[in-house]
């Protein structure tokens, strides 16, 4: 059930389906209730290359931040009966459920984080994207509402979701490459993002935030989905300003000159990489 509204399934909608908290009842003498997300997609994107595609993020499974990586997906010749009770279920993907508020829920709060916070937070997206970047690996779509916070709900670091536009190699190209969520997009992302270094600029755009978030002048000037309005994206702002001054006095002149790459970036190899910004953490 939604937490807040009894009797109605817990489902939070995206834009390429559902997602579905499902719980499994234990039998006795099990005790322990497992929770599961079940991601049920709208008709354009349920995919035959998601079965090829899970089968090679299994390999990732097991890096900090990449637990969705663990996933089945319901195909025609493994579940032919249940797909034929329940057919919108073809190409659904099950994975572990992540408990825990997205970034996006603390965008939309407005409500300054303790600085220990912001930084733990920080330090952990960091160390999840330099693992990933030395495996030659990248997410391709960082957003807030792809960001989930298990440090912030008794649990640890941060996790990644929403992984179907993944990039890794000998990887299968996605059909329709994305272009960067709004409030994350670097200009070079209009002509898709598929390759290593995909990541970079929407990473850098997350840190600042997150590190930015201890600070009550940054929370107020938030846009709301994003920190940014997505029309102001790599233009000298007001809000750019803001959040500039903010990481050099809260942090350091360093972090806010990793940030200022990003943005001034003509191409995202010229963003810096999540090594440079986690030494900088």
């Amino acid at each position: 059930e939604h937490p807040s509204a009894p009797g109605m399934p817990y489902g939070q909608e995206g834009r390429a389906g559902i997602v579905y908290c499902l719980e499994l009842i234990p039998q006795p003498p099990q005790t322990t209730r497992a929770k599961f997300a079940l991601k049920v997609f709208k008709p354009r994107f349920r995919l035959p290359f998601l079965v090829s595609q899970t089968d090679q993020l299994a390999n990732y499974a097991s890096l900090p931040g990449l637990k969705a990586c663990k996933r089945t997906v319901l195909t025609p010749t493994r579940y032919p009966d249940l797909l034929r009770q329940f057919p919108e279920l073809i190409y659904a993907v099950l994975m572990p459920w992540i408990e825990g508020p997205t970034w996006f829920d603390i965008l939309i709060e407005k409500k300054p984080l303790p600085p220990d916070t912001s930084l733990a937070l920080a330090r952990s997206l960091a160390q999840v994207l330099v693992r990933m970047e030395e495996k030659g690996i990248a997410h391709c779509d960082l957003s807030s509402s792809n960001l989930m916070l298990p440090l912030l709900a008794g649990g640890k670091g941060v996790e990644l979701v929403d992984l179907e536009g993944f990039y890794g190699p000998g990887m299968v190209k996605p059909q329709a490459l994305s272009t960067g969520s709004a409030g994350y997009a670097h200009k070079q992302a209009a002509g898709g993002l598929w390759g290593p270094e995909a990541d970079r600029f929407s990473g850098a755009v997350l840190l600042a935030e997150i590190l930015g978030f201890c600070d009550e002048e940054v929370c107020q000037a938030a846009w709301g989905e994003s920190y940014f309005e997505p029309v102001e994206m790599q233009e000298d702002t007001p809000r750019f300003r803001t959040l500039i001054k903010v990481l050099e006095r809260r942090w350091s002149s360093n972090v806010a000159h990793l940030f200022e790459r990003a943005w001034k970036s003509d191409t995202l190899l010229d963003c810096p990489t999540f090594g440079e910004w986690l030494v900088a953490l």
